[in-house]
């Protein structure tokens, strides 16, 4: 999250991929409000893994004191101090100089309100997963932002778009979007989707202890022991009773949020962040599987496990399993 500070006026500037600087509002991202200023004065842009800026003004821009050629393009480097129009103008110092992302910028800067921006990661637990009271995760096949309140009891996924406002911790935070799909992200494995996956559980006798594992077409994967992995195992064994009725693919596994809550003896709110707190570890873990935000499915009312193949061991026996539907296609063609 590359950022410029402007230490007398207390400004947070965050880098957008193309950010423009000048006196014209609504056109340029950050508008300098001062007759020297042009109104697009400068512009500094994510090229080639690197920031670089380019003057484009009637009255010049300085970098390191030093007078920028017009419409040429200049590397940025931490510490760098950056004047418009003027020489001994405020300056604005470059603070950090990572890639461009995704952020909420918060609505009010004083001495009294955090300053800092809030990078956007695929999911995204806010204030923080021991406090949750929003999530924020990409949607993967729609790219798209979407919000969640977690103590909401139905669904009410929203889309996030440039400049939406959201309120958490008693405090508002604004939407501001890359506007470019930055492409330099390596995966070191090709995407697959979660129907691709087997869930393995493994439970302790008295199932006060479970431990997952994910096997990918590629590798296997361990999440450890963790609560949720009891939510998540619960919804397994309903999909898994859904299959032996017969119902099809489409209808297995649905159960009612306030049923799911009974069954674990647990409220809604907490049932919401437990929700939560098994998508974002699932999530981070497996970035390559292309829908990895839906591990658990919510419509109106209801939710289930998204992956339909899976194993649950109760001790050293094996309780049930399920083969996925892309497997029980295959063995319908052979």
């Amino acid at each position: 999250m590359a950022y410029l500070l402007n230490p007398k006026l207390s400004i947070h500037c965050y880098l957008l991929s193309h950010h423009s600087f000048g006196r014209l509002p609504y056109t340029v991202n950050t508008v300098i409000n001062k007759p020297e200023i042009s109104k697009i004065h400068a512009v500094i842009e994510w090229e080639q893994e690197q920031w670089m800026i380019r003057d484009i003004s009637k009255n010049g821009t300085w970098l390191n004191n030093k007078k920028l050629n017009e419409n040429k393009k200049y590397k940025l480097s931490i510490k760098d101090k950056i004047c418009f129009g003027e020489k001994k103008a405020s300056f604005f110092q470059v603070i950090e100089l990572e890639p461009p992302c995704d952020v909420l910028t918060p609505q009010i800067e004083n001495e009294n309100f955090p300053v800092y921006a809030i990078p956007l990661k695929d999911y995204t637990i806010l204030p923080s997963e021991m406090s949750p009271e929003v999530v924020i995760y990409r949607d993967q096949q729609k790219l798209q932002w979407c919000i969640e309140t977690v103590d909401h009891v139905e669904h009410n996924n929203q889309i996030l778009d440039e400049g939406s406002t959201i309120k958490f911790n008693n405090q508002y935070w604004r939407v501001q979007l890359n506007k470019i799909e930055v492409a330099t992200k390596k995966l070191s494995l090709p995407k697959t989707d979660i129907e691709r996956l087997e869930f393995i559980f493994f439970s302790s006798l008295d199932e006060e202890n479970i431990h997952l594992k994910i096997k990918t077409p590629n590798m296997m994967h361990d999440l450890g022991t963790r609560i949720h992995h009891y939510l998540t195992m619960i919804l397994a064994r309903y999909r898994a009773l859904d299959s032996e009725k017969g119902l099809d693919h489409l209808s297995q596994g649905w159960v009612y949020t306030e049923q799911l809550a009974t069954d674990l003896g647990i409220d809604i709110s907490h049932l919401n962040i437990q929700i939560h707190r098994a998508r974002k570890q699932f999530v981070d873990r497996l970035d390559n599987v292309i829908n990895s935000e839906h591990l658990i499915e919510r419509r109106p009312g209801e939710l289930r496990l998204g992956g339909s193949a899976f194993k649950i061991y109760k001790g050293e026996n094996l309780e049930c399993q399920l083969n996925s539907k892309s497997d029980k296609k295959l063995a319908e063609l052979l």
